[in-house]
This record gives C-alpha cells, sequence and structure tokens, in this order.
C-alpha cells in the first residue's frame, strides 16, 4: 500500500468517524483529498504562508540574540494576512465556474460536536443526488455552524415540503460534480 492510498485511508476514517451517513469524497479513488493552488491566488496563499512560518522561526530561534524584530514580526502579519487573503481569494476565483443545481435529499444528519477550542458547532451532512448532464451524481455536502444559531439554521440549506421529501439547493463543480458544496435557496 503507497503512501497516497494510505493518507486516503485515514482521511476517510477520519471524516466518517461518529457520522451514520459515510462521506462522498470527490477525489480519485485513492488519492489523498487535497486543495491545490490552482490560481495565482493560491501560490499568493502559499508564499504567505511560507513568510508566516519563517518569521515566526526566525523569532523564535533567534529571539535572545537579535536587537529588533521589526522585520520578522511584519513578515508574521504580511504573511498572515497574505495567506488568509489568498485562500479567501483561490476559493472565490475556483468557484466562480461552478453552477446551482437543485439536489433532492435522500437523508441528512444533524449533529453537535467541538472544534479543538472547545467551541461547539452544529454540523450537517446529506446525502444527495442530483443530474447534471444526463449523468445522477450521489454526494455528500457538509456544512457547519456556531452552537448559538441552533439545529434548525439547517432550514436555511434542506427545505421539506409537506410529504417529507426534502431538497437543497447545491454549487457544483462542472468538471468533477462529486465536488459541492451547500447553497442558500
Amino acid at each position: 500500500m503507497n503512501i497516497q492510498s494510505k493518507l486516503r485511508e485515514v482521511q476517510d476514517w477520519s471524516s466518517n468517524r461518529n457520522w451514520r451517513i459515510n462521506f462522498i469524497s470527490h477525489a480519485e479513488e485513492n488519492k489523498p483529498m487535497v486543495n491545490g493552488i490552482g490560481n495565482p491566488a493560491g501560490v499568493i496563499s502559499l508564499i504567505g504562508m511560507f513568510l508566516f512560518i519563517g518569521g515566526f522561526g526566525y523569532i523564535m530561534i533567534k529571539r535572545g540574540s537579535v536587537s529588533d524584530f521589526t522585520t520578522p514580526l511584519s513578515a508574521c502579519v504580511v504573511g498572515f494576512i497574505m495567506a488568509a487573503l489568498g485562500s479567501i481569494l483561490h476559493s472565490k476565483i475556483k468557484k466562480k465556474g461552478w453552477v446551482t443545481v437543485e439536489a433532492t435529499c435522500i437523508d441528512h444528519e444533524t449533529k453537535l460536536g467541538r472544534t479543538a477550542q472547545n467551541a461547539h458547532l452544529w454540523a450537517l451532512r446529506a446525502l444527495c443526488k442530483f443530474e447534471i448532464d444526463g449523468e445522477e451524481i450521489q454526494c455528500t455536502p457538509e456544512i457547519t455552524w456556531p452552537e448559538n444559531k441552533g439545529e434548525g439554521w439547517k432550514r436555511e440549506f434542506i427545505l421539506e415540503d409537506g410529504n417529507s421529501i426534502a431538497s437543497c439547493s447545491l454549487l457544483v463543480n462542472p468538471s468533477n460534480p462529486r465536488e459541492v458544496q451547500f447553497h442558500r435557496s
């Protein structure tokens, strides 16, 4: 078993832990799920991360022998800003060509969880199906939101009619239809 398939196995285990509905990945079989740097904004984000880590590392290594921390501290701040803005822009550019489709929710599950910082979050995972270019696709979009908004916030994403048939609006990557995201109706 190679490293990529082992990493993917760990990712699948981690994403399905404590969920009744198993996650359907948008990545190829036995390939890890990664977010690439497919546009210039992704490169900006990557450079920002290196600046932040480099500046922080320099401060930690030389903390007693440098009289002025202005330059490495500036590198940390600029790197953090570049990484954050680059990440946001990368996401917006990537999703520019995505299409909105109406999907049928076969099943959905909400649960209350915790972040690493012990903040409570609601999480929603749905098993949906939709048709694009004549092909029926099943997917599992996910979203999280703060505990104070309550479990009812899922109604912003999943609509149920009187016959308990649920539907939702999804943003879909036309070049990889399993790569989806909830879209507010």
